[in-house]
């Protein structure tokens, strides 16, 4: 028969030969690791279609499922519960589809379903499909058969309907992001409106981390990218400039609540829903705006209006008490497939256990390092998380790193009782990268991970990745995603991220003896090198290489209220140039240049100030500061004249059409210190080697105290302006020179 339209079939395990069968399918086992799908008639099949094997979380194991059309086929592994696969079928052709198992695992208990879309011959009926996926509370699901309609040639207010439904459940990642992107594509307004009133900003997920924005229209890109940069009032005033756009509203909610600013920013955010649009968050956001506002009734009517997903039940959460807050946290589990917590009364990520079994799945054995430094209060639920995992193949080694308080007593009771702990100890305070690189060289297992001494991980969390990595043989290593919570399961965005969910720098697995032939360890600074240690695996082995895991979230990452409040309330993480931007350009160049194995105790093959290496005071008194956009070869040939030992720089961007770039490679040769924007700097003269970043109030730069300010004299430049925002910043005059003297 031919197909047309959705065929689809439920098979359920483990039972007889013959299963189920349904539309035309049926299903049979043949043997412990392997099912075959074949049609009962023998359908026909031809065109563009979409095959879709879906798990309702069951699927704990690692799969390859092999498409066959005719005497073409398609292979495809897969771990996660979905898996989907194109085939072409240019004349009518039998179909044939193999399940089988990668490594140890095995199939079941649950239902699989497997639906079969002919997206050329009767979009309408992929249409249809979407909305039962969504029904279903199948977001993947739906998302995947629309892009098969979109890119199949389906065009219309019906798609962009859909496509806007899927998105507010599926929420922001790459998948919306190619399926909008196909859309634009359409000749005319309406599929830009669509992808507009999205407002698909975000300041991290798809946003803007560390100035670095992607996915949203290109002029809210570069205005998020200036903020983040230090130009603070020139993007907002681009931002408030785009009138209506969604893209730019939302973007300036997320900056007003990150800049203390939440009644603004519940503005927006209500304006934005009033008008119908849609973004990433923007419920969870609002809801969490209100209740901080004391309209706790109206953040829960916003929540119980949104489409279920992880972000909205960590929202419901909070606005929960005891067993109920529990409750919610376990819709995002069970979204999963992942085993719910025990609900106790309080609530409190220190009293977390599940009903998972400890050390009932065997496999390789899995190294876990964990560095300590005074960690007495937190590290029992850290290892007890730890040595709860269903992973049963342990060798967990802690480092203590020169603790003065009980931290080494609370790692020997673990030792004492459960053989897979082992406690090494420094002889002073090293750091944490120290420490990792010290369990590293101790570790046998074919994985390795980390633990935090104060974080929680899933009892499940090493099963889910060993299983990642064993069913994606080019994946180096498998990265999870967290929340970020209080002590009483509060959870709430860090810093500047917009979501409590995030991707657990921490809870990287790696190939060991591939990842030590490949890159060695960690660099040994204070902070920055996981990042810098993702960056070099991404370099050696492949930007793919990195399998960022969709379950989960897997860890739960513990904040103080405090911190919550400080990163909220204080202004924006990370804005302008500070150490962490600085140490990232660095070793971006050094990667560029084939800098990528690092030995233990070898020398790092690019410079760091040694207050990243060393818990250190930077410089602070200067002779003379220069400022300027350091990324200009001219700005630079201008320091190069008046550089010295006693001279600190300043980097002062200017809005750039590259506004990412990296300072230029000859500011590493000067003799003067680069001042990042965390430090303070006093200076009995500062010179502005380009004035114009001057013409505009600035932010993100670094606490400077001087006693005046000197600026070229330029024609094309407002020094009215210029004087203006010197004595905003320093309280200091300004004298206009020809040409600042050398040095003698």
């Amino acid at each position: 028969m031919a197909v047309s339209g959705v065929v689809s079939g439920r098979i359920a395990f483990p039972t007889a030969d013959v299963l189920a069968e349904g539309d035309g399918w049926s299903f049979a086992v043949e043997g412990p690791e392997a099912l075959r799908v074949r049609a009962a008639e023998g359908p026909v099949v031809s065109g563009r279609l979409r095959l879709d094997l879906r798990s309702p979380g069951h699927l704990r194991f690692g799969c390859q499922l092999v498409i066959a059309v005719g005497t073409e086929s398609v292979a495809l592994r897969l771990s996660e519960p979905m898996a989907q696969a194109f085939v072409d079928a240019p004349e009518p052709a039998a179909l044939r589809i193999t399940l089988r198992l990668v490594g140890r695992g095995r199939i079941g208990p649950g239902d699989l379903e497997l639906a079969l879309v002919s997206v050329e011959e009767d979009p309408a009926q992929a249409l249809a499909f979407v909305d039962a996926r969504l029904a279903a509370g199948d977001a993947a699901g739906a998302m995947a058969t629309l892009d098969a309609a979109v890119r199949s040639g389906a065009r219309s207010a019906e798609v962009a309907k859909r496509a806007e439904a899927v998105g507010r459940a599926a929420g922001p990642g790459p998948g919306l992001i190619d399926l909008w992107d196909a859309l634009i594509g359409e000749d005319g307004p309406a599929a830009w409106r669509a992808r507009r009133d999205l407002a698909r900003v975000e300041l991290d997920e798809a946003g803007a981390a560390n100035g670095r924005p992607v996915g949203e229209p290109a002029d809210v890109r570069m205005a998020l990218a200036h903020h983040a940069l230090g130009l603070g009032v020139q993007a907002r005033a681009a931002l408030e400039g785009s009138g209506d756009d969604g893209a730019a509203r939302w973007a300036l909610a997320g900056l007003d609540r990150f800049e203390g600013r939440p009644d603004r920013a519940l503005e927006r955010l209500e304006a934005l829903a009033a008008g119908g649009a849609w973004a990433p968050g923007l419920a969870a956001m609002q809801a969490e705006l209100l209740a901080e506002a004391g309209r706790t009734g109206q953040a829960q009517a916003v929540l119980d209006a949104a489409s279920p997903g992880d972000r909205i039940d960590l929202a419901r959460a909070n606005l929960a008490r005891g067993a109920d807050r529990l409750e919610a946290l376990n819709k995002v589990f069970m979204r999963h497939g992942l085993a719910p917590v025990t609900p106790t009364t309080p609530a409190m990520l220190d009293a977390l256990t599940t009903q998972a079994a400890a050390r009932s799945i065997t496999g390789p054995r899995v190294s876990v390092m964990v560095p300590v430094f005074n960690a007495e209060a937190t590290l029992a639920t850290s290892l007890a998380s730890v040595a709860a995992q269903t992973w049963a193949e342990l060798e967990v080694l802690i480092v203590d790193d020169a603790s003065t308080d009980g931290t080494a007593r609370v790692a020997q009771a673990f030792a004492r009782q459960d053989r897979r702990f082992r406690l090494l100890r420094n002889d002073r305070n090293r750091g944490p990268y120290h420490s990792r690189n010290r369990a590293l060289a101790e570790a046998k297992g074919v994985f390795v991970t980390c633990q935090d001494a104060d974080d929680w991980s899933h009892p499940e969390r090493i099963e889910r990745q060993v299983r990642a990595l064993e069913a994606y043989p080019d994946w180096i290593a498998a990265l999870a995603r967290c929340a970020t919570c209080t002590p009483d399961l509060v959870f709430a965005p860090r810093s500047r991220v917009p979501s409590p969910l995030r991707w657990s720098l921490p809870s990287l697995m790696v190939r060991r003896r591939e990842a030590m032939a490949g890159v060695g360890y960690w660099d040994e600074v204070r902070f920055g090198a996981d990042s810098e240690y993702l960056a070099r695996l991404a370099a050696r082995f492949g930007p793919y290489a990195v399998g960022r895991m969709t379950d989960g979230p897997l860890m739960l990452m513990r904040q103080s209220p405090d911190s919550l409040t400080a990163s909220a309330g204080g202004g924006l993480e990370g804005v302008g140039h500070t150490l962490r931007i600085d140490y990232r350009q660095r070793y971006q160049a050094a990667h560029a240049g084939g800098a990528l194995k690092r030995d233990r105790g070898s020398p790092r093959p690019f410079p760091v100030p040694p207050h990243l290496t060393e818990r250190s005071e930077p410089r602070a008194v200067f002779e003379r500061l220069l400022a300027g956009d350091l990324r200009e070869p001219a700005t630079v040939a201008r320091a190069r004249v008046l550089d010295g030992d006693d001279v600190g720089l300043v980097h002062t961007p200017l809005w750039s059409d590259r506004p990412n770039r990296p300072l230029a490679a000859e500011v590493r040769g000067l003799k003067a210190d680069l001042v990042t924007a965390e430090r303070t700097a006093q200076a009995a003269r500062l010179t502005l080697l380009d004035a114009r970043a001057f013409e505009t109030p600035l932010s993100g730069l670094p606490a400077l105290s001087v006693g005046v300010v000197e600026a070229v004299d330029d024609p094309a430049v407002d020094r009215e302006a210029v004087e203006a925002t010197a004595r905003a910043l320093f309280g200091a005059p300004v004298v206009w020179i020809s040409q600042p003297a050398s040095r003698g």
